[in-house]
C-alpha cells in the first residue's frame, strides 16, 4: 500500500463493488435541499470522448459569483458526478456556481488521461460560466481532491487544454491524496501508468513551486482510508512555497464526513470557512504577507 494510504482503502473497494457507496451518496442527495438552484444536468464538454458535466447555479447570480469545478471521487476506479449533487446544490443555494463534470476511469484508462479530462473540464467551464472575470475554482474529495490539487499544481494539463495556472482563482481539497509513493498495490501501479516516472509524476507535491493558487484543505483526523498526512504534507509544501493554504484538520471526523457536512447545514463552521475563502481568497501577490 502508499505510505499514506490505510490498507482499509482495499476493503472499502468490496463495499464500492456491492453498491452501498451509491446508497451513501443517495442518502446524502435526499437530505441536501435544492431550493433557489439551477440544475442543468448532462452537458456535453468533450463530444469526441462523450464527457459530460452537471451544472448547478444560484437563481440571483452576480458578476462576482465564484465557480467551482468539482472533482468527484471514487478511487480513480468508480464514481459519478451524480453521487456529489448535494455539493452543487448546497454550494449553488450559497451563491456559489458548480460544475461537476466526467472524466474516464480505471480500466480504460490509465494516468495522466483522466487528467486530461479533467483539464478539459476546467477550460470548458472558464469559456461557458466564468468568462466574465468570476472567480474560478478547481476542488474535490478524495480521488477527486487528487485530480483537483494536481491540475492546480502541475500546469502542464490546463496548458495542453488551452489553459493556465494563472487563470485559477484557488484550490480545494476535501480528504484528499497528494503525497502516495510508494506504490505496492498492483492495481494502484496500474491506474498511475505502470511505470516509476508516471508514479513520480502522479503526486501533486511534486509539482509545488509557488505559482499555484491558493489552497483550502479539509482532512479528517480519523480518517481510516486516506491518511490525514496527505493534506499536511501538501500543506507544509505549499507555505514552503509561499503559497497560502488555509488547513483545516478536523477531530472526530473520517474519510466520507470531511465533505457531508455540506448536506448537514449551511451554518457549519467549516462550509463558512470554505465560503469565505471563495468570496475572498488571498490574492497571490500578497502571499509573502501571509505566510
Amino acid at each position: 500500500m502508499p505510505r499514506l494510504l490505510r490498507p482499509t482503502l482495499f476493503g472499502l473497494l468490496a463495499c464500492l463493488l456491492a453498491g452501498c457507496q451509491n446508497a451513501m451518496f443517495a442518502t446524502f442527495n435526499a437530505i441536501t435541499p435544492g431550493a433557489n438552484v439551477e440544475v442543468r444536468t448532462g452537458l456535453v464538454f468533450d463530444s469526441s470522448l462523450d464527457l459530460r458535466a452537471d451544472v448547478f447555479l444560484p437563481r440571483s447570480r452576480v458578476a462576482a459569483t465564484p465557480v467551482v469545478v468539482f472533482f468527484y471521487g471514487g478511487s480513480w476506479r468508480n464514481g459519478s458526478r451524480a453521487w456529489y449533487r448535494f455539493v452543487g446544490e448546497r454550494l449553488a443555494q450559497l451563491g456559489v456556481s458548480v460544475v461537476i463534470p466526467d472524466y474516464r476511469h480505471y480500466p480504460q484508462v490509465q494516468f495522466p488521461a483522466f487528467m486530461d479530462d479533467a483539464a478539459r473540464a476546467v477550460v470548458w467551464t472558464r469559456t461557458r460560466y466564468a468568462n466574465e472575470g468570476q472567480p474560478l475554482f478547481v476542488a474535490g474529495h478524495s480521488a477527486g481532491a487528487h485530480i483537483a490539487a494536481l491540475v492546480a499544481t502541475d500546469g502542464r494539463y490546463l496548458e495542453r487544454a488551452g489553459g493556465s495556472l494563472a487563470q485559477l482563482t484557488g484550490a480545494i481539497g476535501y480528504s484528499g491524496v497528494y503525497d502516495f509513493l510508494p506504490l505496492t498495490d498492483d492495481i494502484l501501479k496500474a491506474t498511475f501508468g505502470g511505470e516509476q516516472r508516471l508514479w513520480d509524476e502522479s503526486q501533486p507535491i511534486n509539482f509545488v513551486d509557488g505559482d499555484e493558487p491558493p489552497f483550502f484543505l479539509v482532512h479528517g483526523r480519523n480518517d481510516s482510508i486516506v491518511w490525514p498526512r496527505n493534506s499536511e504534507s501538501l500543506a507544509r509544501a505549499l507555505r514552503g512555497a509561499r503559497v497560502p493554504v488555509e488547513f483545516l484538520l478536523l477531530d472526530d471526523l473520517g474519510h466520507y464526513a470531511s465533505a457531508i457536512n455540506l448536506a448537514r447545514r449551511a451554518e457549519d463552521p467549516v462550509t463558512q470557512s470554505l465560503l469565505a475563502f471563495l468570496r475572498d481568497p488571498p490574492p497571490r501577490e500578497k502571499r509573502a504577507a501571509l505566510q
